[in-house]
């Protein structure tokens, strides 16, 4: 559900200012909610009453330890953002369930259990095949020298 690029940098840089020390932004992303009648679409970006929204977390972010929040940005009556953190209502791992009464940026953020990412693990066996030739090529190296100063003595 990243939809990052259509997030305003004002909203990411408000979030991003407001998240507390440790936590992370995985993404973020526009929660909208329209009213369609006679065929004609409005965007409600606020309701009278909080509706409950359910999103699965991706699995590249799942990991035991991890704690969810949902951020949420959005412009006030005067024109400034409000942002709000908020908790998961559920106890499913695998979801983070919160309660909004306005639409607009959100991201999702965690806190704790940190994982490697695939990237990380290629570089890592990457660095150890490396590691692991140079030291061949030093054995070899160093006994064709060896065996070169034994047949000039």
């Amino acid at each position: 559900f990243d939809n990052s690029k259509f997030v305003a940098e004002e909203d990411k840089s408000s979030i991003d200012s407001a998240i507390t020390r440790g936590m992370k932004v995985s993404n973020y992303f526009e929660l909208c909610l329209l009213k369609t009648k006679k065929g004609e679409c409005t965007n409600i970006s606020e309701t009278t009453v909080g509706l409950k929204v359910c999103m699965e977390i991706p699995a590249d972010y799942l990991s035991n330890g991890r704690t969810f929040y949902i951020v949420r940005s959005h412009v006030a009556d005067d024109g400034g953002r409000q942002v709000v953190i908020l908790n998961d209502e559920d106890n499913d791992p695998n979801t983070i369930t919160f309660t909004t009464d306005k639409f607009s940026a959100y991201a999702l953020a965690y806190q704790g259990g940190e994982t490697t990412s695939l990237s990380q693990i290629v570089m890592i066996v990457l660095v150890i095949a490396v590691a692991t030739l140079a030291l061949i090529i030093a054995l070899v190296f160093g006994r064709t020298i060896a065996g070169r100063r034994r047949v000039r003595r």
